[in-house]
Formats: C-alpha cells, sequence, structure tokens
C-alpha cells in the first residue's frame, strides 16, 4: 500500500484544485502572492529538494496554469517517493488540461487503485470521461460522487451537463438549479442552464444577463447574449453585445455586425 505523505498541505491543496487567478492576463494580488511563493519555494529547494517543497511548488504552478513546470514538479514527488498518491492526481489533471485523456485516465486509475473511496479521484476521471464523450463511464464515476456528496457542486454540475450532452435538458435545469440555489453566481451552472432553457424554448435571457455582469471580460458571454437576442427577437441591444465580444477578442462577431448592425 502506498504510504500516506505531505498531510499538513493535503486540505488546502484539494480546495484549490479548481481555484484559477488569471483573468484575461492581468495579474491579481492571489496571483502575485502564489508567484512569489513559488520564488520563496525554488530558494528553499536549491537547499532542500524533498518531496514537500517540490509538491506544494507543483501546485501553485497547476493553480497559475503553468502545466509544464507541474508537471516537473510531480515526477520529482515521484522520483522522491515512488510511493506517494498525491502526485498522481495532480498528473491526471494536468493531462486532462493538456487534453491528453488517455493519459489522464491512466493517473486517475492508478490513484483509484489505491484510494479506491477517494471522492476526488473519481470526481476528476469523471470530468476526464466527460470531456471523451465516454458518458457511461463518466455517469459511473460522477454517480459514485453524488453517492457520497449529495449535494456537492461539482458533481452535480458534470452529471448536469452530462444529461445535457444527451438531450435530457429538463433534468439537467434541476440540478443547475440546486448548485445555483447554493452559489448563485456559478458560471458553468448558469451558461450551461442558459443553454437548456434557450433549447426547450424557456426564456434564458436573464440567465445570459447575469453572466455577462458577473464576468464583464469574457467575450464569449456578450456573443452568446446577442446570439439568443437575435434568434428569439428577444428585447436587447445585440450590436452593442457584438461589439462587446468583439473587442474582448471573439472574432466571430466581426461577419454578424457588418451583415446585421448597420
Amino acid at each position: 500500500m502506498r504510504q500516506q505523505t505531505c498531510s499538513i498541505f493535503r486540505c488546502f491543496l484539494w480546495i484549490n484544485f479548481f481555484f484559477v487567478f488569471l483573468c484575461n492576463g492581468q495579474q491579481t494580488e492571489k496571483t502575485i502572492a502564489l508567484q512569489k511563493s513559488i520564488e520563496e519555494l525554488t530558494k528553499m529547494i536549491e537547499t532542500e529538494s524533498n518531496y514537500d517543497n517540490y509538491f506544494l511548488r507543483g501546485t501553485y504552478y497547476f493553480t497559475l496554469g503553468q502545466l509544464a513546470e507541474a508537471q516537473t514538479d510531480m515526477n520529482s514527488c515521484l522520483e522522491i517517493n515512488p510511493q506517494a498518491e498525491e502526485p498522481l492526481c495532480y498528473l491526471g489533471m494536468i493531462e486532462t488540461k493538456k487534453k491528453q485523456f488517455t493519459k489522464a485516465i491512466h493517473y486517475f486509475n492508478s490513484f483509484i487503485e489505491v484510494k479506491p473511496n477517494s471522492y476526488l479521484g473519481h470526481l476528476h476521471r469523471g470530468y476526464t470521461y466527460l470531456q471523451m464523450n465516454n458518458w457511461e463511464k463518466a455517469t459511473t464515476d460522477i454517480d459514485f460522487c453524488l453517492s457520497l456528496k449529495p449535494n456537492d457542486i461539482d458533481a452535480l454540475t458534470y452529471k448536469g451537463i452530462l444529461w445535457s450532452q444527451q438531450n435530457k435538458c429538463k433534468e439537467a435545469i434541476v440540478l443547475f438549479d440546486k448548485v445555483l440555489a447554493q452559489e448563485k453566481n456559478n458560471e458553468t451552472a448558469l451558461e450551461n442552464r442558459a443553454f437548456c432553457k434557450a433549447s426547450l424554448g424557456q426564456n434564458a435571457l436573464s440567465d445570459f444577463n447575469q453572466l455577462c455582469i458577473i464576468a464583464p471580460n469574457n467575450g464569449q458571454y456578450f456573443f452568446n447574449r446577442a446570439v439568443y437576442i437575435i434568434n428569439t427577437k428577444s428585447k436587447g441591444n445585440f450590436c452593442a453585445d457584438l461589439k462587446k465580444a468583439l473587442s474582448l477578442g471573439v472574432t466571430e462577431a466581426k461577419e454578424i455586425i457588418q451583415n446585421t448592425c448597420k
């Protein structure tokens, strides 16, 4: 059986799996703090290249989206302690972000082999299967997570996405509602609920509006709202949305502006 390692960091690390502190290329205070921590750990590693230092620095690199550096540090952890578990899960997450899904599944399988009841192992593997459009295996993993944590935001969101991809939008909306009852500005749930409502002919404008309010630098949200307004003939300044989207880098807005905005 693999040894447990780095227990003093584990709670912090798991919480930070989904946190990304970069927004449109601008550094936030948290980004700066993480970069400072990386610099401090790098100096420590020069004199004490132990598992904990590599592991913690690797998690910071991962949070900042520096996947190559994170991967190097996690591999260093396994060189120091081949029985370590947590680096396997991180390596799987890194491969998922790189869209190397088969490699990711290999790491998650190895992690789950030694921690068969791990919520996080099944969650991340289920998400990876979701990205692979392997709905059956994704459902198995995500349902396992929901059996452990019935109200978990991530598991509910992934299950909702699964159902929406299988044209079960009514069921998906119920799950997105549960997510938003806990976290009203959850962008993934809002966006997918909006698409589900639109596909069912329901009014989705309020969801699109909320997305544009909470993420004013996301051009895709403004583009999606504009397309929805055009397609449903809803009230709204779709030309302003398209121009905003274009200014934020959504290039497909340009042709629509030329054709519809005089």
